[in-house]
């Protein structure tokens, strides 16, 4: 995916040799992530990663997912919708 903007950060040397782009995009990902600056589709956008990929980086870190009751009443609105219903 390309963007119209980029953002150049520069680093020590001895840091550049041992960082991938991808790896950095990775760091700066879940930096935004835990400091609430990014969500989590976001983040992933920033690492170049799906969504699942993602979680399974925070997941690998041991990185809590941001998860709120806003977010379970709307998981459990939408699991009633999607719920068989019962015929009594």
């Amino acid at each position: 995916m390309a963007y119209d903007d980029v953002m150049t950060v520069p680093l020590p040397p001895e840091i550049e040799r041992r960082l991938s782009a991808a790896d950095g995009a990775l760091h700066l990902a879940i930096g935004l992530y835990i400091g609430d600056r990014v969500t989590l589709e976001q983040g992933a956008a920033v690492a170049g990663l799906c969504t699942s990929h993602s979680l399974a980086e925070l997941g690998k870190w041991r990185i809590p997912v941001h998860y709120d009751v806003e977010d379970a009443l709307a998981d459990i609105e939408t699991a009633a919708k999607l719920a068989p219903r019962c015929s009594s």
